[in-house]
């Protein structure tokens, strides 16, 4: 008899022999159980605490201490700037009227509130983008202060409370090369508005979400582009981190003052949405592993690598620049209710904010427009929509919302960096169809005197060009003849004419042998479709044609 082998670690496990179906059925109750759910991951022991500062870039005709136009793109690097722009001696800074209000409505959007009396300080600092060594800005008496940023949406809606709104110049761009670095003012002296968040935003996730909501705002507002691409927005993160026990009642970080929060590291200029929160990401858990392996987070600022997805030193805290603020002595206080010039009784609190310009245009126009909503306001179409869709009949408001977001829209992103080359300093390139043209091309679709595909192409094709700007759409239809052909008796003869075509007799063929295969005969129907319409040239009632091929197609069977 075989003696037992030892259990040596080396070794697999023994294979044991499959129960026999003929087992007592409590075996075979055993042997069919459910395995355990397996345990849900541990809960991370730090969270993380973001404070957000976002640079915005405002939309005004010139800079805010010069008459340098600002709308671009420009013929050259430096061909935009005025002596002030460039530090010269003796030149001096005067405040842009338009760029104050600019900034009130962003600030009155944002529910903050507006300091009749706010200071211009220096903010000193040595970098080549910066001709005068200097920034103007507003740390100590802001131009407003307090409000809120609504971000997230459903069960995930939340804010984060606004510190301050601040005016302040923008600084020219460096641009690396093989040859060099160089640098362009022509930036330099544009208006910015500096909102500085509260360090309230709980995640990574949050904080991309809460920028992309300002974005939307300010675009709604009119006061930027919100072009992150372009350097129009930016963000700065502060990053630090917490023990989850020390969490504020109800979730979320702890107050600032609570003594909680871990050491703060500041991520400086990160240009994109999703930049902002793979930094926050890498950032939060750089400091977890810092922490758990022993060591001590260090105040520091960092910037955030994109192609390698990390974020590096960039100076740390006993290398803080001394920015040696001191009141600008050249701009006397800015008090509000004494700039000439200035009217901020319309700017109505901040008006309508972007969710709720999407909600009550669901409600006017039921939920016809869908997803395209949310495009039209978050392009800042709002109004233009409305004058379309009063041209158009509320019937016709999906259609009129459709046409907007795939051809007027591809229009203008198409033709509008070109146009803004060839006219600098005109500012944006104007609508390419007024929304009245819009608004009449949808009624006539929608009243069957124009096809759909006749629509799309007087957009893309007709009203478009320089000679038609603004020309009346009946009439261009008319001169045109673009005319729908919606006489069944005719369009059936069309159908009947293009499947007894000899070039198609073994399609034809085809289609009656398909007999009860649906699909089959489905797909060769759509060819025949495709021909009629190509030889209508687009010019048939689609409803109307498709029931007049089904007819024709059915009598092959």
């Amino acid at each position: 008899m075989l003696s037992r082998l030892p259990s040596l670690p080396w070794l697999p496990p023994p294979r044991l022999p499959s129960p026999s179906p003929r087992l007592h059925s409590r075996s075979r109750t055993l042997s069919s159980s459910p395995s355990p759910a397996p345990a849900p991951p541990p809960l991370p022991r730090f969270l993380p605490c973001i404070g957000l500062e976002v640079h915005v870039q405002l939309l005004s005709p010139s800079k805010l201490f010069s008459p340098s136009p600002t709308a671009g793109p420009f013929p050259g690097a430096n061909t935009q700037l005025s002596p002030f722009d460039l530090a010269l001696p003796g030149s001096l800074p005067v405040l842009s009227t338009a760029c104050v209000r600019l900034a009130c409505a962003a600030s009155q959007a944002l529910s903050s509130e507006l300091q009749d009396v706010s200071v211009f300080e220096r903010k000193h600092y040595f970098y080549p983008d910066s001709p005068n060594g200097y920034q103007i800005t507003q740390r100590l008496r802001p131009l407003a202060v307090g409000g809120a940023l609504p971000y997230g949406a459903g069960g995930g809606a939340r804010e984060t409370r606004v510190t301050r709104v601040q005016l302040e110049t923008d600084t020219g761009k460096t641009e690396r090369g093989a040859g060099g670095t160089t640098v362009d003012y022509n930036r330099t002296g544009r208006a910015l508005i500096e909102v500085v968040f509260e360090p309230d935003v709980p995640s990574p996730e949050a904080a991309s979400e809460a920028v992309k909501s300002l974005q939307r705002l300010l675009r709604h507002v009119k006061v930027t582009d919100g072009k992150f691409e372009e350097g129009s927005m930016r963000a700065d993160l502060n990053v630090s981190i917490y023990p989850r026990e020390r969490a504020a009642e109800g979730g979320g970080p702890p107050p600032l003052d609570s003594g909680h929060l871990g050491e703060r590291v500041e991520v400086k200029n990160v240009n994109s949405l999703k930049a902002l929160r793979s930094a926050a990401e890498f950032e939060y858990k750089r400091q977890v592993e810092v922490v758990e392996a022993g060591g001590r987070v260090e105040q520091e600022t960092r910037m955030f690598d994109k192609k390698e997805g990390v974020t590096k030193v960039m100076r740390k805290k006993e290398d803080m620049l001394d920015y040696r603020f001191l009141p600008e002595p050249d701009l006397p206080p800015l008090v509000l209710s004494e700039l000439e010039g200035l009217d901020l009784s319309d700017l109505g609190g901040g008006g309508e904010l972007p969710e709720d310009a999407k909600r009550r245009l669901r409600a006017e126009h039921g939920d016809a427009a869908g997803a395209l909503v949310d495009v039209i306001v978050d392009e800042g179409y709002v109004g233009y929509f409305e004058e379309a869709a009063a041209a158009c009949g509320g019937g016709n408001a999906k259609l009129a919302a459709s046409y907007l977001c795939n051809h007027v829209f591809a229009l203008r992103n198409e033709h509008g960096p070109r146009w803004e080359m060839e006219n600098p300093g005109a500012g944006p390139m104007p609508d390419p169809v007024t929304a009245r043209q819009l608004g009449d091309v949808a009624r006539m679709v929608g009243e069957k005197k124009i096809s759909k595909k006749m629509g799309k192409d007087l957009i893309l094709e007709v009203l478009f060009r320089e000679e038609e700007r603004g020309a009346d759409v009946a009439e261009v239809v008319e001169m045109r003849g673009m005319v729908v052909v919606g006489d069944m008796g005719e369009l059936q003869a069309m159908c009947k004419e293009i499947v007894e075509d000899p070039k198609w007799q073994a399609t034809r063929e085809s289609l009656a042998a398909a007999g009860a295969d649906e699909k089959k005969r489905a797909k060769l129907v759509k060819f025949f479709f495709g021909k009629a319409m190509q030889k209508s040239k687009g010019q048939a009632d689609v409803s109307m044609l498709q029931a007049a091929l089904e007819k024709v197609c059915d009598d092959i069977r």
